[in-house]
């Protein structure tokens, strides 16, 4: 309990803050996250406190992102501030980490996905493909914001297969690509 608020302090600080241990701190922060099994409240803490200390560090952002991809692989829930840290700092993991995530709760997750931008429309395009009715519904949704020209013929080849509402968001998605 007592690193644990350590770490929510630390995730409070204020920007301009003297952070000459920086360096300590941020390798015991990424050492926190490989504690099994501390507790998805705690690693939330910490994901905030890599915001505030490393906000655009490559290197611990790549460490960040393997710790993160291991959790994924071993269908471990992964907090939103992790995964918003590994969004801000463009992490390459991170598209496949929220698709991961996404697919088992599609709610919780798509404005994560939709905050990547084009980096998710080919994944999302396969998922209107060859995934479930209802992952196929969010994927339309999805690509209904942040979707291109190049979604639009995954979109046509879905309609049409028996789901009245899919093929309502299939429409308005590609309508809303093909409006200027």
């Amino acid at each position: 309990e007592r690193i644990e608020n350590a770490v929510q302090r630390l995730g409070a600080m204020p920007a301009d803050a003297t952070k000459r241990h920086k360096p300590d701190i941020l390798n015991k922060l990424i050492s926190l996250l490989g504690q099994p099994e501390t507790g998805d409240v705690f690693y939330s803490s910490v994901g905030r406190a890599l915001a505030a200390w490393a906000p655009k560090d490559e290197e611990v952002a790549g460490k960040v992102g393997a710790i993160a991809t291991s959790w994924s692989e071993n269908n471990k829930e992964i907090p939103k501030s992790i995964v918003e840290y590994l969004i801000s700092n463009g992490s390459p993991e991170v598209a496949l980490i929220i698709d991961s995530m996404w697919i088992k709760n599609p709610e919780t997750w798509s404005e994560q996905y939709q905050s990547l931008g084009a980096e998710a429309e080919t994944r999302l395009i396969f998922h209107v493909a060859d995934s479930p009715v209802a992952i196929k519904k969010s994927a339309a949704g999805l690509l209904r914001r942040i979707g291109t020209a190049k979604s639009l013929p995954a979109l046509r080849a879905a309609k049409g297969k028996g789901d009245a509402e899919l093929d309502q968001l299939l429409n308005v998605a590609i309508t809303t690509i093909e409006s200027p």
